[in-house]
């Protein structure tokens, strides 16, 4: 996964994610209690729980012991975790994120910086550019009653042999002490065919400090 600005960051391993239902099978919610962080994806979609192994540097996080939590969810028929690496899946697929920040981490994250963590650049940036490799679809900027601060931003963006498109909420706490990060991408065809869905998941995303 794409976290160059975390550095030592180490190898991931996947394990099943613990979820509950909630009213009927359509969806299931999937929780991190100590965050105040939850979401809700379709209940056929297999769950990932990406765990770091021994880290490989020393980047003191925000409190000791902890460190990111990372969910991957993926609606392929043989779904895979490492589907979330791929620029244009084939099937819509997700993942959340929670990175502790260390005191200088958060001195120096820009919200900005921020929405290259999973792209590798600022989608708005990229269309600022004007070479047509990505487009801006949406954007809102965002702030809560509880300090956090970021975007959502829809974009297309060229791959090789199309267009793919995502859909990205990037927040950061009024501390700087954490970093939360959610996405679901496909490729462009897939993303308009599933739009709603996929809109459904994304505005269940909450973070309540």
């Amino acid at each position: 996964m794409a976290l160059r600005w975390l550095a030592g960051a180490a190898a991931v391993v996947a394990v099943g994610v613990g979820a509950s239902a909630c009213g009927t099978n359509e969806y299931r919610y999937v929780s991190n209690s100590s965050e105040g962080a939850f979401f809700k994806v379709p209940s056929g979609w297999e769950l990932f729980r990406i765990r770091q192994e021994a880290p490989t540097d020393r980047p003191a996080p925000a409190t000791a012991g902890e460190g990111p939590w990372h969910v991957v969810f993926d609606s392929a028929p043989e779904p895979d975790e490492t589907h979330a690496e791929e620029s244009a899946p084939t099937h819509p697929v997700g993942q959340a994120l929670i990175l502790p920040l260390s005191a200088s981490q958060g001195d120096t994250l820009s919200t900005k910086q921020l929405r290259s963590v999973l792209f590798g650049t600022d989608p708005l940036d990229a269309a600022d550019q004007g070479t047509g490799d990505v487009e801006i679809v949406d954007f809102e900027q965002i702030t809560t009653g509880s300090g956090l601060r970021g975007s959502r931003v829809v974009f297309n963006y060229r791959v090789d042999d199309g267009w793919a498109t995502a859909d990205q909420t990037t927040l950061l706490d009024d501390k700087a002490s954490r970093a939360y990060v959610f996405e679901v991408r496909c490729e462009s065809e897939c993303f308009q065919e599933h739009r709603d869905q996929i809109t459904q998941i994304v505005r269940s995303w909450q973070v309540r400090k």
